[in-house]
């Protein structure tokens, strides 16, 4: 109940929602791995080309190609300069339109890693650290304090590698919910759904509308790309499990249960009964934005950065919401409903020049005052608690756009993706497996899942040259 009056009184008092005026920066197949220069903050105010980007750094620092991210960091790093001339952090920024995973690929092969980033995606992190790029920050005493004191005990637990080392500090997190069209919804008189029987019934209710062109509830990629299992499959296996992950803390398979069953037979049932099509419905724009605002697409499974894609492709005028995921029909509607958590986090390199100095900066960058100006400056959430009991940072929630509100309560119930070395192939098979249900109907639900469950713990057995194979 105190809860629930939280969010009224959040949504009760919030601003209307703003434009963002970023604008996207259009990939280019000749941007370099890193641009030559630091990052462009000739526009600020008080000298920038003195404070974020010195002659002599101490360290150099990178940090992502999203503009609204990028004025946080440099704010951030002009603000350390200033209280530190004696010891400068340089700011880069990655080049756009490039997967940062393969950027840093490239630069470890190349021995031209930063000091540290920002921007590390939890899966990638386990494989960096294997081939020794990576510092474990655990012999930072005061950096793990300052972990447990702003993301509270046990928040390194989902983070940590199989060798029990921890390579990356949780930064941000931006928990995946359902944005829902509601003009598109409401003129088909369809109501919010919560369980998976309701999401189909409303998704039938749109496919007999019919119309030119006709409106689908929603639109998972019918492809078998691995990543895209990170905004269907996995979330929905969350919800429906009760935040159980996908892998045992010994690599195997953990979801062939019934939620993981559940979980296939809504996928399959979504295609099946025209809830979703077959194809993309916009391939060039992926956010699937497009077809959101031109009224033919009623939900997208996001973030809370899709709230900055809409007002970006001019949705201004487009009233939206953002509610939990699906779950199955038989649960309780009391129970608390995970998803993923979509985060991205500090790491230091092994080449860092001042380790020490990297992990003052990193406690310095994640600070009260600078989690509340990252609120503030992209919508977006630090993985700090509490976000909604905070005084500060609930006046930051109530001026932010309002459907900001929801994703800080979600906060508390979101999860990793979990870093084992395998889980690319882990996504890749559960890809193989659901287009084989859900597309091509070749196998049903259960099958699906013990097929995919059976690789995985192949792929296990095989590394680790012992175990027993699932039986057939």
């Amino acid at each position: 109940m105190k809860r629930l009056l939280l969010l009224l009184c959040i949504l009760a008092l919030a601003l209307p929602l703003l434009p963002c005026g970023a604008a996207r920066v259009q990939a280019s197949e000749e941007q370099p791995l890193i641009e030559a220069d630091p990052l462009d903050a000739s526009d600020l105010p008080e000298s920038p080309e003195r404070v974020v980007r010195p002659q002599w750094p101490s360290l150099t620092f990178w940090c992502s190609s999203f503009p609204l991210e990028q004025g946080w960091a440099v704010e951030v790093t002009r603000r350390w300069n200033e209280l530190n001339p004696e010891r400068p952090v340089r700011l880069q920024a990655m080049p756009a339109g490039r997967l940062a995973e393969d950027v840093f690929r490239e630069a470890i092969r190349q021995g031209a890693t930063p000091d540290l980033t920002n921007h590390l995606f939890p899966v990638n992190t386990h494989e960096f650290a294997g081939l020794g790029a990576l510092l474990p920050l655990d012999r930072y005493a005061g950096l793990m304090q300052h972990l447990t004191s702003r993301s509270g005990v046990g928040s390194d637990r989902l983070f940590r590698s199989a060798d029990g080392q921890l390579y990356q500090f949780p930064w941000k997190s931006n928990p995946v919910l359902l944005q829902c069209n509601l003009d598109l919804l409401r003129r088909h008189g369809v109501r919010l759904p919560r369980t998976y029987s309701e999401f189909l019934r409303a998704g039938r209710v749109l496919a007999a509308a019919g119309g030119e062109p006709r409106a689908w509830l929603w639109s998972p990629s019918p492809t078998e790309k691995f990543w895209e299992r990170y905004y269907d499959f996995f979330p929905l296996y969350l919800a429906a499990s009760g935040g159980q992950t996908l892998l045992t803390e010994q690599g195997r398979a953990n979801f062939d249960n019934p939620a993981g069953v559940a979980v296939m037979a809504f996928l399959a049932d979504v295609f099946a009964q025209g809830v979703a099509p077959r194809q993309e419905l916009d391939a060039e724009y992926p956010s699937r934005v497009r077809p959101f605002l031109a009224g033919e697409l009623g939900m997208i499974m996001t973030g809370p950065w899709n709230m900055e894609e809409v007002r970006d492709a001019g949705g201004d005028g487009v009233d939206f919401d953002f509610i939990a995921l699906p779950v199955p029909d038989d649960t309780p509607p009391g129970r608390p409903v995970y998803t993923y958590g979509n985060f991205r986090n500090f790491g230091i390199f092994k080449g860092c020049r001042n380790p020490d100095l990297a992990a003052e900066f990193i406690a310095f960058a994640t600070s009260r005052e600078h989690d509340l100006a990252f609120l503030e400056a992209t919508h977006q959430l630090p993985f700090r608690v509490p976000l909604t009991t905070d005084p500060d940072f609930v006046r930051a929630l109530q001026q932010a756009p309002a459907p900001l509100a929801k994703f800080a309560l979600q906060s508390p119930w979101v999860r990793s993706l979990e870093n084992a070395p395998h889980l690319n192939e882990v996504f890749k098979i559960l890809s193989e497996e659901l287009v084989l249900c859900a597309l091509r109907e070749a196998k049903t639900p259960r099958q699906a899942i013990q097929d995919a469950a059976r690789r995985v713990d192949a792929l296990v057995t095989e590394a680790s040259g012992r175990g027993t194979p699932r039986p057939r």
